[in-house]
């Protein structure tokens, strides 16, 4: 059922939160990014919702720009957009800073932290020889 949701769905979703609700509303891709930013925002002043494909996320937003509803940003994954120079043109749609979230973790200091914890030293020594 969620793979059959439209932008337009997701749109008026949106906006008839925006009758109850003075916050401000995060689309995003799909359920994991949606666990993973949740930890960056208030949620009593910040409302998810999951946009279920990157294209469902940039056109709900288009059309909630164009109609005027605002306090919408879409964050969405940068995937192959920055080498085939096709970047969303919204200042409401933001990318990651690399192909996409999962890189951008395993980018980061947590993932070093996490392997520092979780890791054995003579696996980690074993893999950086390899």
């Amino acid at each position: 059922m969620r793979n059959h949701l439209t932008e337009f769905e997701i749109a008026n979703t949106i906006r008839m939160l925006r009758t109850q609700y003075s916050g401000s509303f995060l689309l995003v891709e799909g359920p994991d990014d949606a666990l993973v930013l949740r930890n960056f925002i208030s949620e009593h002043h910040c409302t998810i919702v999951i946009g279920f494909s990157k294209q469902n996320v940039v056109k709900a937003i288009s059309i909630l720009e164009r109609s005027q509803v605002s306090g919408s940003l879409g964050i969405v994954d940068a995937d192959f957009e920055w080498i085939e120079g096709s970047t969303t043109r919204s200042k409401n749609v933001l990318h990651t800073d690399v192909h996409d979230l999962d890189v951008m973790i395993i980018l980061s200091a947590a993932s070093k932290k996490v392997i520092a914890a979780y890791g054995s030293d003579n696996k980690l020594v074993a893999f950086q020889n390899v």
